[in-house]
């Protein structure tokens, strides 16, 4: 389904990525209510960043996870630690970064390292995304940033701070409205922000054209436009689930219809 009503977003995140990614480091944070499209917006940003031969990492805040320290900073670095080589290893976790090493590749002893000092932890975070994007301009993709954990939030905050000279795009979706997102640390972070995207409601044109692309041609959904509009108010989430049920009611409806036919054919 292509982004509709997107058009502008889209440019603007392009051009953010290229200064990014260049070495001018960017921070974009897109906001909304739940089911407006900022997940699809992330995800054409990934698109947009691996055209450019980005690395890209993501990952996503869970409700239910907010009280597990550097959880989702964690998430976002997992995966891409455990495909490593040991050569590559030695490259990533080099200089301040070694002080995770332990934490990101399963040895980590408390009686060795000091697990509790926050800064220490932060530094060494920020360190390693420096060694990550001396290899490769990174983008970092987090989506319902409003469920971060408080540590990753203070990171991602320090990161923000220092991404002037890096080849590094940090590009955020929070949901608007929710709880958990206003608080001082959220208000900090989108003072930061080089580019910060609302996300509206489709127009009646935009649901025209939804309904147009999800529907085959014999549903006619000009007749349901408005309809649909005012059901919805252009909320893409909302929309594709009444595309979905016209759908099964029209297959349901062409059941019935055939059914006579084939009884009287057998």
């Amino acid at each position: 389904m292509p982004l509709l009503e997107r058009q502008e977003q889209v440019s603007a995140l392009a051009g953010l990525l290229r200064r990014g990614l260049s070495g001018s480091g960017q921070l974009a944070v897109i906001q909304g209510p739940a089911g407006i499209g900022k997940t699809r917006l992330l995800e054409e940003t990934q698109r947009l960043a691996r055209g450019l031969d980005a690395e890209v990492l993501s990952a996503r805040g869970g409700e239910l996870e907010q009280g597990h320290p550097f959880g989702l900073v964690l998430r976002l670095l997992e995966h891409r630690i455990s495909k490593a080589s040991e050569d590559e290893l030695a490259i990533l976790f080099r200089g301040q970064a070694g002080f995770l090493k332990g934490m990101l590749t399963g040895s980590w002893s408390e009686s060795t390292t000091a697990v509790n000092d926050e800064f220490a932890l932060m530094h060494s975070l920020y360190w390693l995304m420096v060694n990550l994007a001396d290899r490769r301009p990174l983008v970092l993709l987090v989506d319902d940033l409003q469920w971060a954990d408080e540590q990753s939030l203070r990171f991602f905050l320090y990161l923000a701070q220092r991404l002037q000279d890096l080849p590094i795009v940090l590009a955020a979706a929070v949901r608007s409205g929710d709880p958990a997102a206003e608080n001082d640390l959220f208000s900090r972070l989108m003072l930061q922000a080089d580019l910060s995207l609302r996300l509206q409601e489709l127009t009646v044109d935009g649901v025209r054209q939804f309904l147009q692309a999800s529907l085959p041609p014999e549903s006619k959904p000009e007749g349901l436009v408005e309809e649909t509009w005012s059901d919805t108010r252009g909320n893409p989430f909302l929309l594709r689930e009444v595309a979905s049920t016209l759908e099964h009611r029209q297959a349901a409806f062409k059941v019935k219809l055939f059914r006579p036919i084939r009884l009287l054919t057998r």
